[in-house]
């Protein structure tokens, strides 16, 4: 009986185990009737006699004068080859990517601190070229030095079994003359015994003299030979899966691919025989064992390796800087990175789990770290290396688009002062909740309203059912970020680590505006235009992360510092997550403040509006320099002197008082971990219409609240990392050590009272 369901024929002329296994995956996704050689028990014959009764084929084949040639050769129906040792077929076909495989294993080895490099050229083949051309341009591009190892060209290639006998002293030879430590690529893992012997005829050790590397990591070769054998994974189980979605599109009609598609390797699976750092400094090899020992630790921290290291911080960074390619952070993140990607390769772990086991402290910390190191999310990672079925991204990556929940676009448009605005626009396409990030500052100066201020905010109302305007949309005001510094510091001026620092001044208070010179500095240094680093949108949520690095260059703040600003907008509103790493190669701490400044756009008068601070924690009111008239012309700024306050828990409107103050809640982040305010328009007298909740962690533990702008139907409930002036004052001022990372999150919802 015909079930309507596809039957293709497996028939590769030597066996690949995960490049079947690939294919099963994607069979039993599609539901394919699917044959294999091993089905007939390696009866050529048998198989040959059933291809006529095949939709289509995947192959793998060396000769065109060989059964499997003749079979493809006279097939009727679209067929995939899995190499392309056979030109004159033109067969569409998916392959390793060889290039990039010999890429791969050159870093890894370079990562390993090896100077000396070179690739093993056993066979003429393409496979040996073109890994060998991706290993030799990989290292000559990060200047190190590349030696030649040609068994091939002095006529002793590894095909011929009868030259064992020369092949091996000659190996030992060329081996014993090459400078050491030496990091040496084979092309496949059965090449291995051909270095082990000869390195114990030449009395070299593997790994202290000769650190090897290969490609396929088969188990049986490589936990089974002593020592064990560091092989690149070349994604044999993706290209068989590839090579079927492949398949699947051309039985349906689709034009063949002009070119081949190239899969990437998969990761490096570090074993023995690469387990060493070439370094001569004992120190740093020291501090790297320790690292590499003990980085799945999320507690572990740079301070730790130092006094593991049994040297100051000073030196070990100093060590670093002369001896190594990378800072210490960065060292440590690239281990968990290495570690996360072999765990979503190889694995089924929830992304947390996969987060936490690397040693990340949060899955949005990982998140961070791919998006710097590897370019992609590890969700995208995943998707390209993933151990089991999954969906492949040629067959449905536009239908999956179109069907997201959650969409990431870049719009422009011109802003009330007619400057150009770049957006990005995160919306939930089911239900018209948009969020819009300004990437940069399109009118001057003013940087509350710059670049990764959340330009526009629509929520829908829970109580009305109607999309709700929060934040201005596309307005002059929006909400704000604030860095290194929120809000104000007095006259610019701030000591810290025994040097004063004269930041620019902006804010001119006798004026109560922005201007390009004035009394006091405000609202932080946040560049003109922020970089975008990734951007994800899925079913569940639109994620967006910006970044902002601050050099050492600006006036007043000569620190080296990164900041990560993630947007999450998901069915529970939006999220804002913070990042700041230090930077620094010279092991200087750095002054560090972060705020948000949301003006929230209220239905109904300001008078009658109710700020709520959240109940499970008591309040300081910072004392501002000078009480003066009750308006904008007081100087608000705060002496440092705080007394408890109940202005914002008792649920009284705002009345008519101007306020621009600091609150500090008094309760710990371990009782109260996670704060919130409420505000209440009920000026509209409308049962129905939801609170708005700002929330923010334990590391914000500080809260402005503006008026100024009550003539616009605006207020701002600021969360805060500090106080205002905390350079000065020093409330709630954050240092971050060299190569520490600090984090925050803050962000606003709409719910029910």
């Amino acid at each position: 009986m015909n079930s309507g369901r596809k039957r293709v024929l497996y028939f590769p002329e030597w066996y690949g185990f995960y490049a079947e296994q690939g294919i099963v995956d994607f069979a039993l996704q599609a539901r394919w009737v699917l044959t294999s050689v091993s089905d007939h028990g390696g009866n050529l014959d048998q198989a040959l006699r059933s291809a006529r009764h095949y939709d289509g084929i995947i192959t793998l084949i060396r000769q065109t004068d060989s059964a499997i040639g003749e079979l493809i050769r006279s097939a009727t129906v679209p067929t995939v080859d899995l190499t392309d040792t056979v030109d004159e077929l033109n067969l569409p076909r998916v392959l390793p990517d060889d290039q990039a495989i010999g890429r791969l294993g050159a870093d890894h080895l370079m990562d390993q601190g090896f100077e000396h490099l070179t690739f093993f050229r056993a066979t003429a083949s393409g496979q040996t070229r073109d890994r060998a051309h991706g290993f030799d341009e990989q290292v000559e591009s990060r200047g190190r030095t590349l030696h030649r190892l040609d068994a091939a060209a002095a006529g002793l290639s590894v095909v011929d079994r009868s030259a064992d006998r020369e092949r091996i002293p000659w190996l030992a030879d060329q081996l014993s003359r090459l400078p050491r430590p030496l990091g040496v690529m084979i092309q496949f893992d059965a090449l291995y015994w051909h270095i082990l012997e000869s390195c114990a005829a030449a009395s070299l050790h593997i790994p202290r003299d000769v650190a090897v590397i290969s490609v396929g990591n088969v188990e049986s070769l490589c936990k089974l030979s002593e020592p064990t054998l560091t092989s690149v994974d070349p994604n044999h189980r993706r290209q068989g899966y590839e090579a079927a979605a492949l398949l699947d599109r051309l039985m349906d009609g689709a034009p063949a691919p002009t070119s081949a598609l190239r899969i990437p390797p998969a990761h490096v699976e570090i074993r023995e025989s690469t387990d060493i750092y070439a370094v001569d400094d004992e120190t740093l090899r020291a501090a790297l064992r320790f690292m590499r020992e003990h980085f799945r630790d999320p507690a572990l921290t740079v301070e730790d390796i130092v006094k593991a290291s049994g040297t100051s911080r000073r030196y070990l960074y100093s060590t670093f800087e002369n001896h190594w390619p990378r800072p210490i952070a960065d060292t440590l993140a690239e281990f968990r990175v290495v570690e996360a990607k072999r765990l979503l390769a190889t694995t089924h772990l929830k992304q947390y789990s996969v987060a936490v086991q690397s040693g990340f402290s949060s899955e949005a910390q990982m998140s961070r770290a791919f998006a710097k190191r590897v370019g992609i999310t590890p969700g995208d990672f995943r998707s390209e290396n993933a151990p089991a079925p999954g969906v492949s991204k040629g067959l449905l990556a536009d239908q999956r688009e179109k069907m997201k929940t959650f969409s990431i676009t870049e719009d422009t448009y011109q802003d009330a002062l007619g400057s150009d605005a770049r957006v990005m626009v995160l919306k939930n396409n089911a239900t018209g909740e948009l969020a819009e990030i300004l990437l940069n500052t399109p009118h001057g100066f003013n940087r509350s309203t710059g670049a990764g201020a959340v330009n526009g905010l629509l929520l829908r109302d829970p109580g009305s059912g109607e999309l709700r305007e929060l934040l201005p949309h596309r307005g002059v005001v929006a909400g704000g970020l604030m860095a290194p510094f929120a809000n104000r510091v007095r006259y610019g001026r701030y000591l810290f680590d025994g040097r004063q620092h004269q930041l620019t001044r902006n804010w001119d208070e006798r004026e109560t505006r922005m201007t390009r010179s004035g009394q006091h500095a405000i609202h932080g240094l946040l560049p003109q235009e922020l970089e975008v680093v990734s951007r994800q949108a899925t079913d569940d949520s639109a994620r967006l992360t910006l970044r902002a690095s601050f050099d050492g260059t600006d006036t007043g703040y000569p620190f080296a510092i990164d900041v990560a600003f993630t947007y999450c907008l998901d069915s529970t509103g939006l999220a804002i997550e913070v990042a700041a790493t230090n930077v620094s190669a010279t092991g200087q701490p750095a002054p560090f403040m972060v705020g948000w400044h949301p003006f929230i756009q209220l239905q109904g008068p300001v008078d009658r509006t109710v700020v709520a601070f959240d109940r499970r924690s008591g309040y300081n009111l910072s004392v501002p320099t000078c009480g003066g008239p009750d308006g904008p012309e007081r100087d608000s700024h705060p002496t440092g002197v705080t007394v408890p306050s109940t202005d914002f828990t008792d649920g009284q409107p705002l009345g008519e008082h101007y306020w621009d103050d600091g609150f500090k809640a008094t309760a710990s982040a371990r009782s109260v971990p996670r704060l919130e305010t409420r505000v209440q328009d009920s000026g509209t007298m409308d049962s129905s219409l939801a609170t708005v909740v700002l929330w923010q962690d334990a590391q914000c533990r500080f809260i402005q609240v503006y008026t100024g702008l009550r003539d616009r139907g605006l207020i701002a409930v600021e969360p805060m990392s500090g106080q205002t002036d905390c350079f000065n004052n020093g409330d709630g001022l954050v240092v971050i050590q060299a190569g520490e990372v600090w984090e925050t999150a803050f962000g606003l919802r709409l719910e029910l009272p």
